[in-house]
């Protein structure tokens, strides 16, 4: 008798079993539909060698700086009235990585990466370069995929922004001030080595712009490599 109704017990569990299997699942179907808003989180936020690069930056210049990526330019420059307005375009265009101060998060300097062996590449250099350099922003411009190492990434942003060896340094110079300055002397001898091409660095006195009178380390490379650098001290007569 026990056995009997033993057996006759065994499909109603397996039932009941199933059934709340059954239930489980369709809770757990329905709560993923509810969740599935259709709005997803990209992962990872970008990838390739942009961000090799930028880890790449980040570790070389964290001390100082914040990374910021692709600001658009109306968020980084703007202009007075006595300056022929900003385009729409030009608003709208982005820098691919935007270095501000860690305190004060006041940009400090702006990275392109970019191809220079396509016509659009240079044009968008040449164009960017224009607007940073009415500002005094420094601007530097890596190749698209290019291979390049912690150190030449700290040193190239630590010289652009007058910061040498991690230490507080001379100010920045404007690339139109290093153009008029190397433009107008005789040639000077080289008594110091570039800290990003390797190649000597020479004395001038700088003509124009905020800096006027001031003495700095100028790459005799110029305008190959844009290195300069402030000579703190006294305004030259």
């Amino acid at each position: 008798m026990d056995s009997m109704m033993i057996e006759t017990q065994i499909p109603y569990i397996a039932i009941v079993v199933c059934i709340a299997l059954l239930a489980t699942l369709a809770v757990a179907v329905v709560s993923r539909i509810r969740r599935d808003t259709g709005v997803h989180i990209r992962k990872p936020f970008f990838d390739g060698s942009e961000r090799s690069f930028y880890g790449l930056l980040d570790v070389a210049v964290r001390e100082h700086f914040c990374l910021f990526r692709n600001p658009v330019l109306g968020e980084i420059l703007f202009t007075d009235e006595q300056q022929r307005p900003m385009s729409a375009r030009f608003r709208k265009a982005r820098v691919d990585i935007l270095l501000c101060e860690r305190r004060s998060l006041a940009p400090r300097c702006a990275i392109l990466l970019a191809d220079r062996s396509t016509k659009k590449g240079r044009r968008r250099i040449d164009q960017m370069r224009v607007w940073f350099d009415k500002a005094g922003l420094p601007l530097l411009v890596y190749e698209t995929g290019g291979l390049l190492d912690v150190r030449t990434l700290r040193d190239d942003v630590y010289i652009a922004t007058g910061i040498e060896h991690g230490n507080q340094g001379s100010e920045v110079i404007g690339s139109a001030s290093v153009r008029k300055a190397v433009s107008e002397q005789p040639k000077q001898p080289e008594t110091r080595i570039c800290g990003k091409c390797g190649g000597g660095m020479a004395r001038h006195t700088l003509k124009q712009g905020k800096h006027a009178g001031r003495e700095a380390w100028i790459c005799s490379s110029y305008p190959e490599c844009r290195t300069a650098v402030m000579i703190p001290g006294k305004i030259s007569n």
